[in-house]
């Protein structure tokens, strides 16, 4: 049987490479004299989009040569992480599993990301905060695994280190797209580490000076280990994580926050979200506005996807 190629891979999936580089506004980027360009991962594909297809890739790469018969992951009731890879698996025929946070929530009516889920015959179990908590226990993912009769087990997020080479080809597609071009600073929100970890572990041959992860999260020092322990070696010092714009803590928001995404969406086709991309820009241009991006900067923003979050507007939680 012949091994399909990556090139296949990106056909058979309907994959858009390279995502758009494109000269965008914020709010007080044109008065400060900051020139904006976003990378649009979010074009990717409109169900595996952004860093999710990055952090995929070479594992879906090498599924064609050979493939498991049955898959799990890990994520929440509005996983992006889920939600790409089940679609993944059922365009690849692979049987998926996603290990979903919150027991009680099997009694509940299913979010629209774990409905999509189920529409693409994947199954769901559920499990409790303590077992949850478990996740990177190798012991307690081959228990998974034997109950499950699972064969391959994928990090929560697609966080592995097959995940660094596919972020990493950002580098590349900037330089074709724009080989004029010397960025300042790039920014990109931060949860896990890996997109991270993708972009500063090549970043000495780059047009990117600085990279800046906006934590999505509350996670000071946390998210720099986790980034840490993805580079090992590589360690590099033109990379530091912002913790002021978590709006409250991961899938938490403000009103605010709220507002900034409703009115720039409505004023532009780039579409943002309050969970990942909205942090970032908001981020952005807060740090445009107080002078942390100094006037005359050229900054790049990673738009890493996750646009179906927007469906879950209305059970994000607003930060006091």
């Amino acid at each position: 049987m012949r091994v399909k190629t990556e090139s296949e891979l990106l056909t058979d999936l309907a994959i858009n490479l390279p995502s758009p580089l494109e000269q965008i506004s914020l709010p007080d980027s044109a008065a400060k004299g900051v020139e904006v360009w976003c990378k649009r991962d979010d074009l990717i594909h409109p169900i595996i989009s952004g860093n999710k297809w990055r952090k995929l890739q070479q594992t879906l790469v090498s599924w064609y040569s050979s493939p498991p018969s049955h898959v799990i992951s890990f994520g929440g009731p509005y996983s992006n992480h889920l939600h790409a890879l089940a679609f993944c698996c059922a365009q690849l025929g692979i049987a998926f599993t996603a290990v979903v946070r919150g027991k009680y929530l099997q009694h509940q009516v299913l979010s629209p990301t774990l409905q999509d889920i189920c529409h693409w015959q994947g199954q769901l179990h559920f499990v409790n905060k303590t077992d949850y908590q478990r996740r990177t226990d190798p012991a307690y993912i081959d228990e998974l695994k034997n109950y499950l009769q699972a064969d391959l087990c994928i990090p929560e997020g697609g966080s592995q280190s097959a995940a660094l080479q596919g972020v990493a080809e950002i580098h590349k597609e900037v330089s074709y797209q724009q080989p004029e071009l010397m960025f300042d600073l790039a920014l990109l929100p931060v949860a896990s580490g890996a997109s991270l970890a993708g972009l500063v572990n090549k970043h000495q041959a780059t047009s990117i000076n600085t990279f800046v992860g906006v934590a999505v999260l509350k996670g000071k020092s946390y998210l720099e280990e986790l980034v840490g322990q993805f580079l090992g070696q590589e360690q590099h010092t033109r990379w530091h994580i912002e913790h002021e714009y978590h709006h409250g803590g991961y899938a938490k928001t403000s009103a605010d926050l709220l507002a900034f995404c409703e009115h720039y969406n409505a004023n532009n086709s780039l579409q943002i979200e309050p969970v990942y991309s909205g942090k970032c820009f908001w981020a952005a241009n807060d740090m445009i506005k107080t002078g942390k991006i100094r006037p005359g900067s050229r900054v790049l923003l990673l738009h890493t996807g996750g646009l179906q979050g927007n469906r879950a507007h209305k059970r994000i939680n607003v930060s006091k």
